[in-house]
């Protein structure tokens, strides 16, 4: 039921999002067990912009595992330096994790930054840019079987054209249940995002 409800809030916010004229942003990253699809709609405003999307992530491996989905709600802005974007905003996560014979339903929200910052280039032929981000869901915002969770993202975006770019990045995500045991995963993926 779960899936199903967040594959219809998806498409509901894809159809908003085209209807609207906002810019659309898709991403597909895999790696050696591992897929991540994230899906975010930014509109701007007199100081930045509003971004606000969701998206899964699945891992499967032989000692631990885990199906996250998410929704992030944020706001950002270039202020601080040109080329440098940070947005700042909460994240919600619901799914399961399991770690050898322990089994748990995770969910939370919590709070999501993000930064990326576009090499000028005038120093590469390519126009790169470096991503990172960051979400904490801490204790007392945790709920079903989930104490507290992070995650850390890193990644860099090869831009071959205006709209499309190929994307090296690693994962990290820990969770902490309420019945006394963790998992931790770290993942190397590759994949393609695009923005329209």
């Amino acid at each position: 039921m779960e899936r199903i409800t967040f594959i219809g809030m998806v498409a509901v916010l894809m159809g908003v999002g085209l209807c609207s004229g906002q810019t659309q942003e898709l991403q597909l990253t895999a790696g050696s067990s591992y897929i991540d699809f994230d899906y975010n709609m930014r509109k701007p405003t007199q100081s930045g912009y509003l971004r606000m999307g969701g998206g899964v992530a699945l891992l499967d491996q032989k000692t631990k595992d885990y199906d996250l989905f998410h929704g992030t709600f944020s706001v950002g802005s270039e202020a601080w330096q040109p080329g440098l974007r940070t947005d700042l905003g909460f994240k919600a996560i619901l799914g399961q994790s399991k770690r050898h014979q322990n089994k748990g339903d995770v969910g939370g929200v919590g709070f999501n930054v993000e930064v990326a910052y576009q090499i000028p280039e005038q120093n590469i032929p390519l126009p790169i840019e470096v991503t990172g981000a960051i979400a904490w869901v801490p204790s007392p915002l945790g709920f079903r079987d989930m104490d507290r969770y992070f995650s850390l993202n890193a990644g860099v975006d090869f831009q071959f054209t205006d709209n499309a770019s190929i994307l090296l990045a690693y994962h990290y995500r820990d969770f902490d249940m309420d019945d006394h045991w963790s998992m931790d995963s770290g993942v190397l993926s590759v994949g393609v995002s695009m923005a329209f």
